[in-house]
Formats: structure tokens, C-alpha cells, sequence
């Protein structure tokens, strides 16, 4: 069966289901999806399918640690070059930080087993730094080859301000208790008020022709 129709009749289930409860307001249906490669192929346009679900959730699956091209900006600019309705765009934030073995600094790309590891394991780490061009930070120990890309506090307000500013619907968050007791990475999202944008502007994002 089609990827779409698959969807479809997810959504005409839903809509059923609502109808039967006398539900006021429909089910919400949301895909998250990982890779902008697919975006627009023959079987598959990103326009059709935001006419099914309500929001699609950009998740940062990918394996690749430095490389800038699998980051999320490129992704994130994929998505709004593909489709006017950006405001159905959010981006997925991670409360947890992805471990991988037997890494070097000199490795731009590469595939090798990981583990994840909550912020609250790593939130008191001095060895942590700052990757500018990816906003992001992380840590490298070359003792025991081991690389950690996660977020912080600076790295999530880069981001909120990325969809504010950019015009994106806004943002879901994965595994909320990987947080401290403080909410440190819950409050540096909250800190940037998406709500107060009023109605979306024209596209600030250059796509290219």
C-alpha cells in the first residue's frame, strides 16, 4: 500500500474515533520523520501529506556526529523549502546527550555503535565544548575515545530562536525526565516565547532555485 494511503486511513480512523465519542475538537496525527531526502519524491510530496497530519516532527535520528550537511539546519531548511505551510514544521529537542566509542576528533563521518546518556550525567562536566558552526556543544575524551554531542541550556535557546526566527511551528521535546530536578534544559525552551509571534511571516529562509 502507498505510504500515503497508509497515513490517510490512519487519519480517517482517527476522525471516526473522534465522531463516535462526540469528541469537539479532532485527534491530533503527527509524523516524525528524521531525513529530508524523501522530500518530494514521486511517491511522496511533502504538500500531500501535510494535508493529512497536522504536524510533522523533525527528529535527529542520524548517526553522523560533525558533519554539517546531516545537522539540523540543513533538514530544518529541506522541510520549508518544500512547503508554504512551515507553521506545521516543529523541531524535535533532545533532553539526552549520544555517546559514541572509539572516536577521534579528526572523524567527520562515520557509523559505530552509541549509547545514550541524560543531561543530568553530564550537566556538571568541565570538559565540554562549543561546536559554533552546528550551535551545539560537546564533549571529546581522547584518552578514551569517546565522543558526546548533547544540548545545554545555550544550544536550546539557539535553536527556539532558530524556529522564531525562521517562522517553523515550534518544537516537541524527547524524554522530558532525562532533565535535572531543576528543569534547566525545560526552562532554557521556555524562555524564548514562541506564542507571542503573532501570525507567520514571509519566508526568511533562501532556498535555493
Amino acid at each position: 500500500m502507498h505510504a500515503l494511503q497508509i497515513i490517510q486511513n490512519i487519519r480517517k480512523g482517527l476522525n471516526q474515533l473522534a465522531e463516535s465519542k462526540n469528541r469537539p475538537e479532532p485527534y491530533l496525527l503527527a509524523l516524525a520523520v528524521s531525513s529530508s531526502s524523501w522530500i518530494n519524491r514521486d511517491f511522496l510530496k511533502l504538500d500531500d501529506l501535510l494535508e493529512t497530519v497536522d504536524f510533522i516532527n523533525v527528529a535527529n535520528f542520524s548517526e553522523r556526529r560533525f558533519s554539517r550537511n546531516y545537522s539540523r539546519e540543513p533538514t530544518m531548511k529541506s522541510f520549508a523549502c518544500a512547503t508554504e505551510k512551515r507553521d506545521k514544521i516543529n523541531m524535535d529537542l533532545e533532553f539526552y546527550g549520544k555517546v559514541w566509542k572509539n572516536s577521534t576528533v579528526t572523524e567527520d563521518v562515520f557509523w559505530t555503535s552509541r549509547k545514550i546518556v541524560s543531561w543530568r550525567e553530564i550537566k556538571n562536566s568541565n570538559e565540554s565544548s562549543w561546536n559554533e558552526e552546528l550551535k551545539s556543544p560537546y564533549i571529546l575524551n581522547l584518552t578514551n575515545l569517546e565522543y558526546i554531542g548533547f544540548e545545554n541550556e545555550r544550544s536550546l535557546v539557539e535553536k527556539m530562536k532558530y524556529i522564531e526566527d525562521n517562522n517553523f511551528g515550534g518544537v516537541t521535546m524527547t524524554w522530558l525526565n532525562y532533565d535535572d530536578d531543576q528543569n534547566t534544559l525545560l526552562n532554557a525552551v521556555t524562555s524564548v516565547d514562541l506564542c507571542s509571534r503573532g501570525q507567520f511571516e514571509t519566508r526568511k529562509i533562501q532556498c535555493d532555485e
